[in-house]
């Protein structure tokens, strides 16, 4: 590595380290529950400013503060409630949060910790299943929820124009969506949150998507406060 190699990246070093002391100190100067709940956490993770893998993480995790704060104002939740969720919910969701970096992902993260608060009902297992899902498996996901029956029965939707475009199955044919949605649709899959029908021979028919018991009460415990979902005619 060439001196003016060395330069920079020693400047780039100063850099991080100035953002995380002064995510810190914003952090721990802004009083309440979650701060002192958060920079304990940051507090240790920043004692390695060079370490780049560890600062990802914690300005993942204040980022995640910033939201999930956002989210209890929103539902009217003071944030003390949160020493009602079980520690076997909480310290798993916050700690596969901040490996999260996707912005989208880290708003369902915010969310499932909120939603979890104000309906008293925390479920372990919807932390394992966020963790394995993309960024596209949560758009394909929130995309495949976003409508209902007026019946309330589950409903089957087409995968063609996933995740951008989404409706009831019909009597047509449809083509297949791309490698990569039908890869997110069998991950979806493989977590029991949506279901295939299989052919005569056995397998998958990638043409609709059902859903499930389970899907429904993931979504149930991610989507927005005041989430509109559209009813199929």
């Amino acid at each position: 590595m060439d001196d003016d190699a060395m330069v920079e990246g020693a400047k780039a070093i100063q850099e991080v380290a100035k953002t995380a002391n002064t995510g810190l100190e914003t952090l721990q100067k802004s009083g309440g529950y979650l701060a002192q709940l958060f920079s304990g956490v940051l507090e240790q993770w920043f004692g390695i400013k060079e370490d780049n893998l560890r600062f990802k993480r914690a300005s993942n995790l204040f980022k995640l503060h910033q939201k999930l704060e956002a989210e209890l104002h929103n539902l009217g939740v003071p944030q003390s409630k949160l020493d009602e969720l079980p520690l076997n919910f909480l310290l798993p969701a916050l700690s596969e949060a901040s490996l999260e970096g996707d912005e989208e992902v880290l708003e369902i993260w915010a969310r499932l910790v909120a939603n979890s608060v104000q309906s008293g009902k925390p479920r372990v297992a919807f932390v394992s299943i966020l963790k394995e899902m993309t960024p596209l498996d949560a758009r394909v996901f929130a995309a495949i929820y976003s409508i209902s029956s007026p019946s309330g029965r589950f409903v089957q939707v087409a995968i063609e124009g996933l995740p951008d475009k989404v409706e009831i199955i019909q009597e047509r044919e449809y083509s297949r969506p791309s490698s990569e949605v039908i890869e997110s649709l069998a991950n979806l899959e493989r977590l029991g949150i949506i279901a295939f029908g299989t052919s005569w021979s056995g397998g998958e028919v990638f043409e609709r998507a059902n859903q499930t018991t389970l899907g429904q009460a993931l979504f149930n415990a991610i989507k927005p406060h005041n989430d509109t979902i559209m009813t199929s005619s």
